[in-house]
């Protein structure tokens, strides 16, 4: 896992900023702000001391949703990194990740919500499988 320091969380749902949170502190990072919508969290990037490596990002949120969050992103030119975290159906997380790529921005990775600690390992270190047991291995096999 890159040892990002500055980290905003954007999600409507407290309980899932405050694991965010715990799992982020647990892992070195020195900063980490809250945003409760898309609206917040712009507030948040303006008025930061501290530039934001990485933004944790809902889709489905109330004032402003993640894809608007994602177009404003692209007009501040943001150039940390994105990772997508949400209960929204595939079809949207993958329009998010698309819709950034188009923009230039960088995202890491999307999860669906709800969330293991083992989805949130994979997202963010890839060298960690997300089925470490899995019987898919190739057992030796050329790839």
């Amino acid at each position: 896992m890159r040892n990002y320091k500055t980290i905003l969380i954007v999600d409507d749902d407290p309980i899932a900023r405050g694991i965010f949170r715990t799992y982020f502190t647990q892992r070195g990072a020195e900063h980490v702000a809250e945003a409760e919508n898309g609206v917040d969290a712009l507030k948040v990037l303006d008025e930061s001391e501290h530039e934001i490596e990485l933004i944790q990002l809902d889709i489905y949120m109330p004032l402003m949703d993640g894809i608007e969050v994602i177009r404003h992103l692209r007009d501040r030119a943001y150039s940390g990194d994105i990772a997508i975290v949400s209960g929204a159906k595939l079809a949207d997380r993958e329009n998010a990740t698309e819709l950034a790529a188009l923009y230039n921005l960088n995202v890491v990775g999307e999860v669906k919500k709800p969330l293991t600690k083992k989805s949130l390992e994979a997202l963010f270190n890839p060298r960690v499988p997300a089925f470490p047991n899995s019987s898919h291995s190739n057992n030796g096999a050329a790839a």
